[in-house]
């Protein structure tokens, strides 16, 4: 299978399922070796889809026996593919939400000690009355 990704070629259904489940076969490595050469190893394909889904796979599949030192060499693995970099975009993102809602709430506050009504503030700020309410 490994020279069959390293060759370019697609790997049908069942060599997709067998990749995914490669950290759980027996071998003289540890489940935790496995899991890493793995996600190197669906690193190497070329199909977008197939490499993300199959990283996503053998990751669930490793969280209950994977310990602090082979996540962070799976890290190390996953921060040159694009599955990681839309993680962190995707959290960046949240943050970015969250520290909006936080700023709206700061300011809704302001605006209530000014002794603004909170039909007013919903307005200007878009947060929702009963928010609203549960800051005052």
């Amino acid at each position: 299978m490994g020279l069959k990704i390293r060759n370019g070629t697609s790997l049908d259904e069942l060599e997709r399922m067998q990749l995914a489940f490669l950290p759980l076969m027996k071998s003289s490595h540890s489940k935790q070796e496995r899991a890493v050469e793995t996600i190197e190893l669906a690193g190497m394909i070329l199909d977008e889809n197939q490499k993300t889904f199959l990283t996503g796979c053998v990751i669930a599949i490793s969280d209950n026996f994977i310990d602090r030192e082979y996540t962070r060499k799976i890290l190390e693995v996953l921060r040159m593919s694009k599955v990681l970099r839309a993680l962190e975009e995707e959290a960046k993102d949240e943050g970015r939400v969250e520290g909006r809602i936080e700023e709206k709430k700061a300011t809704a506050k302001k605006l209530l000690l000014k002794g603004m009504s909170i039909d007013e503030i919903a307005e200007i700020t878009g947060l929702l009355k009963e928010d609203i309410r549960l800051l005052h």
